[in-house]
């Protein structure tokens, strides 16, 4: 009997300790404060309401609230959640930040605007955290890539949430040589001849002109962005100074247009952060000669650096996907996140000028091979 009682006081004391009652200080309650970037109509705030309420019902937060909230300068929109994690609060930051465009790209050409995803899982069969997002693209989107892909096996495709369209990007030398780098070239089959390199496709789709960081002053950067009409400034791992600056004479001047700042983190991957600066995923490799299928059923597939991290990344991908577009894009003007048991909680507010952060940054598995096939190739 001592011996039974020795063991199911181990097995009690165990269960204590792996217990999720360790965990109560990792998640509390939550509340975001979420203004327009431009002044909208209230009807226009409650569409986005409801826009919010379904993004999050895909996520796996169940008690939240999502609501018109008056303030003495109007209508903000409030959401409110309980049981969450700081990394669920994230979550919840970068789908109201997330405007929603999806744009496919291929060799400088926008392919496609919109894609309807139906299922990501693991796919052990073709390796251990291999990942697969399922989804449906437009007939249109299919003869596009006829037209453009035709023969162009292992060539980059790039897919983008909300990438910086019309904007001046001032990058560091080193992120000026990341973008013109092989990183970003796919991986091109003999005799298919060569892809253009990621600055050149930037212009061509989406109107951004990159320019390396030489010492330029604040008048300079804003004399550029508005000879070419650009409607953003993007500063990326250059001087906080210069943010400053160029923030200062576009307020002096009184020109609309609209700057941010990204900066390099201790330890992050150079081309991780050349991806978050322009919302880019992958860039992904043609896997298929759409010449041979008329297929409009597509596969994104990707490798985690282990299993819990690959199905992270196909559902990420699967949520990103799966997000309406909201009518006009939010920042987040303050977070607070209050745990449980003790109800201390932290507060955050982003600048006015809307300084980027990391709720962007693809994982550093995502640089692993990204294909594009039809699923008539499946095996069931």
């Amino acid at each position: 009997m001592r011996t039974v009682t020795l063991i199911v006081a181990v097995l009690l004391t165990g269960l204590f300790l792996l217990s999720p009652v360790t965990a109560v200080n990792s998640s509390g309650k939550a509340s975001l404060a979420i203004k327009p970037e431009k002044p909208v109509d209230i009807k226009v705030l409650r569409e986005a309401v409801s826009l919010l309420r379904e993004r999050i019902n895909l996520t796996e937060i169940s008690d939240f609230r999502v609501e018109l909230e008056e303030t003495g300068e109007g209508y903000l929109i409030r959401i409110k959640a309980e049981n969450v994690t700081p990394e669920e609060v994230e979550g919840i930051k970068r789908i109201a930040e997330s405007f929603g465009r999806l744009r496919i790209e291929f060799n400088g050409v926008v392919v496609g605007r919109s894609v309807n995803v139906s299922d990501y899982r693991l796919e052990p069969k073709m390796c251990p955290n291999c990942w697969r997002v399922d989804f449906r693209v437009p007939p249109e989107v299919t003869a596009r890539l006829k037209e453009v892909a035709s023969g162009k096996l292992g060539w980059p495709v790039d897919v983008y949430l909300d990438p910086p369209v019309n904007s001046l990007l001032v990058v560091s030398a080193r992120v000026y040589q990341e973008m013109n780098s092989q990183d970003f070239m796919g991986e091109p089959k003999p005799g298919t001849g060569t892809p253009k390199p990621l600055i050149e496709r930037l212009k061509e789709a989406f109107n951004i002109t990159v320019i390396e960081y030489h010492n330029q002053s604040a008048e300079e950067i804003v004399d550029n962005a508005t000879a070419l009409g650009k409607d953003k400034i993007i500063l990326a791992n250059v001087p906080q100074k210069l943010y400053t600056e160029v923030k200062g004479t576009l307020s002096s001047r009184k020109i609309n247009i609209e700057v941010s700042y990204y900066t390099l983190q201790t330890g992050e991957g150079i081309k991780n952060f050349v991806r978050k600066i322009l919302h880019l995923y992958g860039p992904y490799v043609l896997r298929f000669d759409p010449t041979k299928y008329s297929t409009t059923r597509l596969t994104i597939s990707g490798v985690g650096k282990d299993r819990k991290a690959a199905l992270g990344e196909a559902k990420k991908l699967y949520l990103d996907f799966k997000m309406g577009s909201l009518p006009v894009t939010f920042r987040v003007e303050d977070v607070s996140l209050s745990s449980t048991p003790s109800e201390t909680s932290t507060s955050s507010t982003t600048m006015t000028a809307k300084v980027a952060d990391d709720s962007h940054q693809c994982g550093p598995a995502s640089i692993v091979l990204f294909a594009l096939f039809p699923l008539l190739l499946r095996k069931h």
